[in-house]
């Protein structure tokens, strides 16, 4: 690779900017009360496509607030990407790009500076792909006129994961409340609370391990103590209980019924990625699903039994996630992109199935840069937390 010199642009002319540069060292002072930017560039080339390039320097600040930004060029000089940056972070070149620019954005209200030295672009290796097969399953729990008792939703259950397992995939989600409908086996109402030990559970485990798959859904589960919980359940390719989620938002039903308000949102490690699970009026609030993209899910789960298409597709699209809902119904089980485009929906078939690559950049048009960017990490990194206060302040009741 070959690097070129420094490149510096103010939007605001008059400002007294001191800037000293030695090979890619850079010192940058700003000395005016006014507020100030300074954007920086660096020029790299003569990288390879589709390669990944480790970013590293030495950067010390004082009272300057910065980002740093890398922008792809292709062959012609066209901008084509731009993205957040880290410092430790790797970039990998876009197919077409052939020079990138690293820049160092600064801007302050007061007077300050910044040192950035040993600036260095390492060549980690060529692109590997990270597929994983994504799977929801829908099926009509209730019939018009007609109410599946729980023993034959939990035949129902199995046979669908006889249809969907030869399909090879990674994970098949079921929807909320995988077995439940809410009649007995005289078709009489009542709800069913499973044990984590029910053999209706290890039916599921079964067929997890049968399949080589990771099998997500959830149940109305009692506790040894009989305590009422909405339950999650990661079942690995072993056949094992590998996690459980419980339910974080309640419905007012769900209250009055006795369930347990929980209050922790985890991150689980699969062998393919890092997911987290949400049931079903957990994701109607943007603040859970946030939650879980900051602590690096890259897959959202979704059994429910509410759906609106807007809200499914907003919640991929504003956080940068992979999406897998499965509805009680075929119109909202669906596989979302970290773009907001359905990669495919359940239909007549039943199911929804689409293999993605959790390493290949997902890219959007982006607002003002003139090419595009990733949603995740662009929508988390531009956030203003410090501007968030209220979403904390509890409601009084």
């Amino acid at each position: 690779m070959q690097f070129g010199n420094w490149r510096f642009r103010k939007p605001y002319e008059d400002r007294d900017v001191l800037i000293t540069t030695d090979d890619n060292d850079l010192s940058v002072g700003f000395s005016n009360e006014k507020y100030t930017v300074l954007k920086c560039t660096l020029d790299v080339t003569d990288l390879k496509e589709r390669y990944y390039y480790r970013f590293d320097a030495s950067f010390d600040t004082a009272k300057l607030s910065h980002r740093f930004f890398y922008n792809c060029y292709d062959s012609e000089g066209q901008e084509k990407h731009k993205g957040h940056l880290r410092l430790g972070e790797s970039i990998l070149i876009p197919e077409g790009c052939c020079r990138l620019e690293l820049e160092l954005l600064l801007f302050s209200h007061t007077p300050g500076t910044a040192v950035l030295r040993d600036v260095t672009l390492t060549e980690e290796g060529p692109y590997v792909p990270r597929k994983v097969r994504l799977c929801a399953v829908s099926w009509d729990m209730v019939d018009p006129g007609v109410f599946k008792t729980y023993e034959e939703n939990v035949d129902n259950v199995m046979k669908e994961l006889d249809t969907v397992g030869p399909l090879k995939p990674d994970m098949v989600v079921f929807t909320e409340a995988v077995y439940q409908t809410g009649r007995d086996s005289k078709r009489q109402p009542k709800v069913h609370f499973s044990r984590l030990d029910d053999e209706d559970i290890a039916k599921l485990c079964a067929k997890a391990k049968q399949y080589n798959t990771y099998i997500a859904c959830s149940i109305y589960e009692k506790d040894s103590d009989d305590l009422k919980r909405l339950t999650g359940l990661l079942i690995n390719r072993q056949g094992q209980i590998q996690e459980l989620y419980h339910k974080t938002h309640l419905t007012m039903g769900e209250l009055e019924d006795g369930s347990i308000l929980e209050n922790e949102l985890p991150v689980f490690d699969t062998d393919f990625g890092k997911v987290g699970i949400q049931i079903c009026w957990d994701h109607f609030f943007p603040e859970s699903t946030r939650t879980l993209a900051l602590r690096g899910a890259e897959v959202l789960l979704i059994p429910t039994h509410g759906f609106r298409r807007e809200r499914t597709l907003t919640r991929a699209l504003e956080n940068g996630v992979h999406l897998v809902s499965a509805y009680t119904h075929n119109e909202g089980t669906m596989v979302v992109s970290p773009n907001g485009k359905v990669l495919d929906e359940a239909g007549d078939k039943g199911y929804a199935l689409a293999e993605v690559d959790l390493n290949e950049p997902v890219w959007c048009p982006w607002m003002s840069c003139g090419s595009s960017a990733e949603p995740n990490p662009t929508y988390l990194m531009e956030r203003r937390p410090e501007l968030y206060g209220d979403l904390c302040i509890p409601v009084e009741y």
